[in-house]
């Protein structure tokens, strides 16, 4: 199952907790979500961020 959080301009959603995958996205960029940016280096970052925040969602069964 997958959870997600977004802000403004990112869109994050973990699979399984991360075990099968993370997508991040940049809203204000591609807005139709194309490029899937959580494996690029460069938005390490925002990627703790998402993760953070996504700590605070509730989780549905």
């Amino acid at each position: 199952m997958g959870a997600s959080v977004r802000t403004e301009r990112w869109r994050y959603t973990e699979w399984d907790e991360g075990r099968l995958g993370v997508e991040l996205y940049d809203h204000e960029n591609d807005p139709n979500e194309w490029h899937n940016l959580a494996n690029d280096p460069k938005f390490a970052d925002v990627i703790k961020e998402m993760k953070e925040l996504l700590k605070h969602v509730p989780r549905q069964l």
